[in-house]
């Protein structure tokens, strides 16, 4: 995952929880935290104070954690990914990045060959996310489900409507941009 951008990312009550499952990644592999930082490129003193539940982090170091870990968002955030064949509720689908109106939730984790995630994003009306470079071999992959949304990807811009997809590797800064005087709600899905 996912990408992310500015700290205030991560809601206070998930600190903890994350917290626990960053030790717990870290102790299973026998690593130190300064093993785990060299692994995620994160500093030391900045996992050291995750896991004292001390430090608001963006989504990005948080996917660089998990990544290093060999483990998904929901893992991370949950201890597990998500069960097959389940209803998952809206209340079980944890909000990590909110800016006023606009809210990021993760609404699925699977580990495959791949790790994926489904994320269903809001942007209120001049809403912006500013992503930061993915690791290598990571792909997004999203669908605009209502307004439009304007994605600034090397350079150029693009402008999805309700119902367009696009596809595109996420190793270049990019963000995700609500230029209309309506919200725009779409689905991302990582692919790593």
């Amino acid at each position: 995952m996912h990408s992310s951008h500015e700290p205030s990312a991560v809601p206070q009550e998930l600190f903890q929880q994350i917290a626990q499952q960053v030790r717990a990644g870290r102790q299973a592999k026998s690593w130190s935290q300064q093993d785990l930082a060299q692994h995620s490129g994160v500093s030391r003193r900045m996992i050291a104070m995750l896991e004292q539940g001390e430090s608001n982090v963006s989504l990005a170091t948080l996917y660089k954690i998990s990544m290093a870990l060999g483990i998904t968002f929901g893992q991370l955030l949950m201890g597990k990914d998500s069960d097959s064949l389940a209803v998952i509720e809206e209340q079980h689908m944890p909000v990590l990045w909110r800016q006023g109106e606009s809210n990021a939730r993760l609404v699925l984790s699977v580990r495959t060959k791949q790790a994926a995630e489904v994320w269903h994003w809001e942007l209120a009306p001049g809403g912006s996310y500013p992503a930061e470079p993915d690791p290598e071999g990571v792909e997004e992959l999203i669908y605009v489900l209502s307004g439009t949304l304007t994605l600034k990807l090397n350079g150029a811009q693009y402008e999805l409507t309700a119902g367009e997809a696009i596809r595109f590797s996420s190793q270049s800064p990019f963000s995700y941009n609500n230029c209309t005087d309506s919200p725009v709600a779409f689905i991302e899905n990582v692919l790593s």
